[in-house]
């Protein structure tokens, strides 16, 4: 996790203009609308944890709206920091050409309702926002999309969330891909979501590409995992479909459609007529893939892949190096085109070769599936203030690793203290103080932080 924040991060501050300002919800404003509309390109609306009954429009703001997760790397956020759209209409709207700036971080969006019938949770029309590290749970639709909709030319990148729960009368009680949309759809845990059609994922005449995700327990008529329909050449690669359940096509099914399916183990799935996988009208590529009951195609096996506890969504394929007591069929056994970028016991296994399944193909999975804090940092410091430069106000975090009497103050250039943000005790653990320097001029401040036997500074830039 710790990796992907601090990417996640750094690609949002390099991307902020001089002038960017951090919003804070409730200190600033009573509602997370209210902020968002005060908002300009750039800013963050930064949230504290509580529960917020609205309907939120992004209006087309290109702004990181995020809980403190953003800013500590606490998983407690996510379940804490609570979007509930109150069963009237969906709880999230991108519908005004948002794009890839306009980022949701770290929330529960639950308790939606479609408007006009698409996207419970999250509704992206013709936009392209980054959707990542959030729980889209218990949302509804009639027609497309229970948890997110991405419909109409949008290409969001939708990464890192529990999307679990949701339900759609319609196509894809999880995610709905429909008309020419091509949403990065990566690192996610899809699971136990309804529909008509794809109860996991729908895909109508779009090429979205699913990758390294974990796609179970998800009901539907047809398609119970993935159901791609109606000249769909979507990209399908190095997920675990296990235990969906459908009519036709329990685990993957594929109507006119010349989807990839590479490196993807598909077991356990259920339907009468076809459990694993129904192909009709057409003979998609399918490749280097675990398929129980066996498939045609090169590289492809028939083998129990001996998940850890897939019963309790580790996917991790077992391995006598790791400990376990058989070694998977699934490792190096995937496109060797493809390689696993880190090989250890919690990512690939093996040589570079990439392995079939979740943890193969060159990526790294963040487990996102339970709201443990981590575990204290092991050492005394500050990271760079976030953002910087900065307008108004900025937030300094910091990690403790133990129980430490500390002040936190502010220096201008020359060494003069121009504010006393904190004197008292912390807990250990990773903290953050926000300034508020709307009173001060522009110029370079040091923010300093200090212990009993350690201090720690950062340079900091107002721009006004």
């Amino acid at each position: 996790m710790k990796i992907f924040a601090i990417i996640m991060i750094a690609m949002v501050v390099a991307a902020l203009p001089a002038t960017a300002r951090i919003i804070s919800i409730p200190d600033d404003f009573p509602s997370i609308q209210a902020g968002i509309l005060a908002s300009v390109d750039g800013d963050t609306v930064l949230v504290d944890p509580g529960t917020y009954y609205e309907n939120i429009d992004f209006s087309g703001r290109n702004i990181v709206l995020a809980s403190l997760f953003l800013i500590i790397e606490d998983k407690s956020y996510l379940s804490s920091t609570i979007i509930d759209g109150s069963g009237s209409e969906t709880v999230i709207w991108f519908d005004s050409q948002e794009n890839e700036s306009a980022v949701l971080y770290g929330f529960t969006i639950q308790n939606g309702n479609g408007a006009k019938n698409t996207g419970g949770g999250i509704r992206c029309l013709n936009s392209s926002p980054t959707i990542s590290y959030n729980i889209i749970k218990e949302n509804q639709s009639t027609i497309r999309g229970g948890g997110i909709y991405c419909g109409w030319y949008s290409q969001p990148v939708i990464s890192y969330n529990i999307i679990s729960g949701n339900i759609t009368t319609g196509g894809g009680g999880g995610i709905s891909c429909f008309y020419l949309s091509s949403p990065s759809i990566h690192d996610n845990l899809i699971h136990e979501n309804t529909s008509d059609y794809g109860g996991g994922i729908n895909i109508e005449f779009s090429n979205p590409e699913i990758k390294n995700n974990i796609i179970s327990g998800n009901t539907a008529r047809t398609g119970g995992g993935i159901n791609c329909i109606y000249n769909s050449d979507a990209i399908i690669r190095n997920n675990a479909v296990y235990k969906n359940q459908a009519e036709s096509g329990g685990g993957i099914r594929s109507l006119a459609s010349y989807p990839e399916i590479v490196n993807n183990i598909i077991w356990g799935n259920y339907a009468p007529d076809g459990p694993q996988l129904l192909l009709i009208s057409t003979n998609p590529p399918i490749t280097y893939c675990d398929v129980e009951g066996g498939w045609d195609g090169t590289g492809n096996i028939n083998a129990n892949p001996y998940f850890r506890n897939a019963d309790g969504r580790d996917f991790h394929l077992m391995s006598t190096y790791c400990g376990d007591p058989y070694d998977s069929p699934c490792i190096d056994a995937g496109d060797p085109s493809l390689a696993d970028s880190l090989l250890e016991c919690g990512l690939g296994l093996g040589e570079p070769r990439s392995d079939i399944g979740i943890f193969g193909g060159g990526t790294i999975m963040v487990d996102v599936r339970d709201s443990e804090t981590i575990d204290p940092p092991k050492t005394f410091g500050i990271t760079e203030n976030y953002p910087n430069p900065f307008n108004g106000s900025t937030v300094l975090a910091f990690d403790l690793p133990k129980q430490s009497a500390i002040t936190i103050s502010v220096f201008d250039l020359m060494g003069r203290q121009v504010a006393d943000l904190f004197s008292g005790v912390k807990e250990a653990g990773r903290h953050r103080i926000l300034w508020n320097a709307s009173a001060y001029p522009s110029g370079v401040y040091f923010g300093r932080i200090e212990t009993a036997d350690s201090r720690q500074t950062a340079r900091m830039v107002l721009l006004k």
